[in-house]
């Protein structure tokens, strides 16, 4: 894979060997973005669409709303609501230029962005608004998490259940690996949980917690063994990342425990595709 030297002031391009080739595809497809980014001078289209985006993005001065506020359920402070805008931007591009193939070349390369720069500014926007509305309705759950009391070692296991399932929608990287399809039903996600909450008396049922657990300790273990190739990995916290990009049938089944949970507690808001134990197990077996 290829990354820029930023200490460098003329841009150099370091180059590193991996043994994996699935650990060399995930770190040159970080390279390419930020390639893409120090060839502004060269790409003016791009560099226009960079400067919009920057001035623009989660930014509520230019639009009269209180976009900072409602942004601290999932950033609590400037720096880090800074930090999620250089993510959606990044992520954007990459979407946008090299989702569908990685240009293997210096031709395919300036294709790439291009083509994808013509898109780019419409995708980032629609990605914000997402995310705003998300994070309106993740500060509701959150409030209501805060105001619910557990009374007993019943009601707290049913609250930590409700509070593992909304926060590892949010891991520190989530927008790197989930297109934006899959964000608009992060608020279905969140209602349910909202739901969740007006019924504290009821749990998961054994087997849906079961195979949580099971897919958690797979995950721990295929993040370790990648990890014991390459430690960077953990250095960079982009295990999930890495995970869900190099195995997308990994993600694949991360959502369709999401949509099981949603058919068990919240049947009236109804899942993008049908879902059931015997499908999810039936997928589990493909892979683990």
């Amino acid at each position: 894979d290829g990354s820029i030297d930023k200490n460098n002031n003329k841009k150099a391009i370091a180059l590193r060997l991996h043994e994996s080739e699935a650990l060399a595809t995930f770190f040159t497809r970080n390279a390419l973005v930020d390639l893409a980014l120090h060839q502004l001078d060269t790409a003016q289209q791009l560099k226009q669409s960079l400067s919009y985006l920057n001035k623009e993005i989660f930014k509520s001065k230019t639009r009269g709303d209180n976009i900072e506020l409602t942004l601290l359920s999932l950033a609590p402070s400037k720096p880090a609501q800074q930090r999620l805008a250089q993510k959606l931007i990044t992520q954007t591009l990459f979407q946008c230029c090299f989702d569908k193939v990685l240009p293997n070349d210096a031709e395919s390369f300036k294709h790439a962005i291009t083509a994808g720069s013509k898109l780019w500014v419409q995708e980032a926007i629609d990605t914000e608004k997402v995310i705003i509305d998300i994070a309106a309705k993740f500060g509701e759950v959150q409030r209501l998490i805060k105001d619910t009391k557990a009374n007993d070692i019943r009601t707290d296991e049913v609250l930590e259940e409700i509070k593992q399932q909304v926060f590892e929608l949010f891991e520190e990287n989530f927008l790197a690996y989930t297109p934006v399809q899959q964000l608009k039903h992060y608020q279905r996600y969140l209602s349910v949980a909202a739901i969740r909450l007006g019924k504290m008396t009821v749990s998961a049922p054994i087997t849906f917690n079961q195979h949580m657990e099971q897919f958690e300790d797979y995950l721990r273990e295929q993040l370790g063994a990648a990890q014991d190739v390459d430690p960077s990995l953990q250095e960079c916290k982009q295990g999930l990342h890495f995970l869900y990009t190099s195995r997308p049938e990994l993600f694949q089944h991360r959502i369709m425990l999401r949509e099981w949970h949603s058919s068990i507690f919240a049947q009236q808001l109804r899942t993008q595709f049908p879902i059931s134990e015997k499908r999810v197990l039936k997928h589990w077996a493909t892979f683990a």
